[in-house]
């Protein structure tokens, strides 16, 4: 399964990959893709894949994409990211929900992340998200969106 970057959709545009996880989508398939395509053009996008980190409170950026966001602003493979505009990334909250429905493609992030032992800040203006990169995403949750369809067909 494709690592989803909350590119963040932003973070998560980390993003990417995702701000549509743990969704669970019951539309009729047209609908879900309207749904989808309305839901990454208005994300912002960083430009990494993570993995999280539960030891570290946080996520470990495991790709920068070149050119992006998250590259102009120094962020680096290994970067431990533990707070989004002061926000912790630690644990799910209403603060941390809230900062990603603003994460609008020229939305300015600052994220805290931990690199070498050290905490650094690195500020990012998110971008649109590429297009190729919206179609991934979008294609990822169409195919999981069938699989769910067949499978509920099956136990019928």
């Amino acid at each position: 399964m494709l690592k989803r970057a909350f590119v963040l959709v932003g973070l998560m545009a980390l993003v990417a990959s995702s701000a549509f996880a743990g969704e669970q989508c019951t539309a009729d398939a047209q609908t879900c893709l309207n749904y989808m395509a309305k839901k990454v053009d208005s994300k912002g996008w960083l430009g990494v894949h993570y993995e999280h980190n539960e030891e570290a409170g946080g996520y470990t950026i495991t790709k920068v994409i070149p050119e992006s966001p998250a590259a102009n602003a120094g962020l680096q493979v290994g970067d431990i990211v533990v707070a989004m505009n002061g926000v912790s990334m630690g644990e799910k909250s209403e603060a941390l929900k809230a900062e990603y429905q603003n994460m609008k493609p020229g939305y300015a992030v600052t994220y805290k992340v931990i690199r070498d032992g050290y905490k650094k800040s690195f500020k990012a203006k998110l971008a649109k998200m590429p297009e190729e990169v919206a179609l991934q995403m979008v294609g990822g949750h169409m195919l999981e969106h069938a699989e769910t369809e067949e499978a509920a067909a099956e136990e019928e």
